[in-house]
């Protein structure tokens, strides 16, 4: 049986959802499903989440469904852990774009 993932960094999703309340149930999803998952590699990543991009081989960048934030993280696929490193919220297209 493989290991559920071990998350590192709750803090981050706390200081954000108090920041933008509307955050709360998407990030906590996205809480619950990493947190029950065992990756071994990113495609064990990428099949619970395919949105994810992946800057380096263990540094991933989430974007959950529904709300305008990206979640950094860290991940130790050899031990299980998932550190989460920043949670920031995106700018609207029209802010990214002026």
């Amino acid at each position: 049986m493989l290991a559920l993932m071990i998350l590192i960094g709750r803090n981050h999703l706390v200081e954000h959802t108090q920041q933008f309340p509307a955050a709360r149930t998407a990030l906590a999803m996205w809480q619950a499903v990493a947190q029950k998952s065992s990756w071994q590699n990113q495609a064990d990543t990428q099949a619970t989440f395919p949105a994810v991009k992946f800057l380096t081989p263990k540094l991933a960048s989430f974007h959950p469904i529904g709300i305008d934030c990206v979640i950094t993280t860290q991940i130790a696929f050899n031990t299980g852990i998932l550190i989460v490193l920043a949670v920031t919220k995106l700018e609207s297209q029209q802010t990214q774009e002026s």
